[in-house]
């Protein structure tokens, strides 16, 4: 059975789940939402193995031949407090703080575990825990000798304007972290890219935040390039022709106007990026890099969990089917057996 662990109405899996059926191969996507129950874990000399339950039924461990970690994880609902209500009467706030704490680690250890068991199989994608660090991530890039954008972290007004001076009057900046979405008084707010301009430096306060800024490139065109294991899938969107996607580009006016087209990478530039993902043993994610007026290469960022739809879509690439190949681990005589026996038994219908 091939095990896909996704977030709630995560699309891309389950397209990656029809052809998964397509090939008439057994699979099961449990969401972020969904709890399992762990019912045993065993450690023995012949081999390890674990077994949730989920939806009343058991899975073995031993059952799972491939698994799919798309932005999804295990969740069990226990609460270490749920343990501890005896020790509420006896013990001080540090104590009872102490205990739950311990409790927490337990059951991280036990949950860990289980994606420790699933990793020895045929596997794609990693666990949200720890989160990739873009700051390590463009250092990593530059070791393999990708260009990125001069970088830098400030935290007060003096060195914010005079990086700004030194880079024309024309930088950006983003999130150190990931981006997040909150809604306050009815209103959706997102945290994008965004260019600085001198007015409002001067309205900041003198210190702030570690705040991430780099120069602005001025693009010819960018490049979303989704990738697993060493497959690479690009496509080259012109976002500097949309006004209000010059910057970043999910603030398209109209993104099915912009003009989109599947890219061929330079054998030079995909290779520095197998091996930088590689070192960062990230085996599947969409990549962001632009293409300067120059003809120069930028590395951006890497974002592990990032989407591929569009990228699939617009450029016919059939994303779903390659991942879905990939995960049944068949070979291609397999896979051939498997069309022909699909086609006869659409004929005989």
């Amino acid at each position: 059975m091939i095990l896909i662990l996704a977030e709630k109405n995560d699309k891309s899996a389950y397209r990656v789940k029809e052809w998964i059926d397509h090939f008439q191969k057994k699979s099961l996507i449990i969401e972020d939402d969904e709890e399992i129950k762990i019912k045993e874990i065993g450690i023995n000399q012949e081999h390890s193995y674990f077994i949730i339950e989920y939806q009343h039924e058991e899975i073995h461990s031993d059952s799972i031949t491939s698994v799919w970690i798309r932005r999804g994880f295990f969740k069990d609902g226990i609460n270490s407090r749920d343990f501890t209500k005896e020790f509420v009467k006896i013990l001080d706030s540090n104590s009872l703080s102490l205990i739950h704490e311990f409790l927490n680690q337990e059951i991280h250890i036990v949950h860990f575990y289980l994606y420790y068991v699933l990793k020895k199989k045929r596997t794609l994608g990693r666990i949200a825990y720890p989160p990739l660090n873009k700051l390590i991530v463009l250092e990593e890039a530059v070791i393999v000798g990708l260009s990125i954008p001069k970088t830098k972290i400030v935290t007060n007004k003096k060195d914010l304007l005079n990086f700004y001076l030194e880079n024309n009057n024309k930088i950006i900046t983003k999130p150190i972290s990931d981006c997040i979405q909150f809604t306050a008084k009815n209103k959706l707010y997102s945290f994008y890219t965004n260019r600085i301009i001198k007015s409002e430096i001067a309205l900041m306060n003198n210190d702030f935040l570690y705040s991430l800024v780099q120069n602005q490139i001025d693009k010819k065109f960018e490049l979303r390039i989704f990738f697993f294991k060493k497959k690479y899938y690009s496509m080259a969107v012109f976002s500097q022709l949309d006004k209000n996607a010059k910057i970043d580009s999910r603030k398209f006016d109209n993104f099915s106007s912009t003009p989109s087209i599947p890219f061929n990478l330079p054998d030079k530039i995909q290779n520095k990026l197998i091996k930088l993902t590689s070192n960062l043993k990230i085996d599947t994610g969409s990549i962001d890099m632009v293409v300067n007026k120059h003809g120069d290469y930028i590395f951006l960022e890497i974002n592990p969990d990032g989407m591929f739809d569009m990228v699939s879509v617009l450029c016919n690439y059939k994303i779903e089917q390659d991942i879905a190949k990939y995960l049944i681990g068949s070979s291609s005589e397999q896979l051939l057996d498997c069309y022909k026996k699909i086609s006869e038994r659409q004929l005989n219908q």
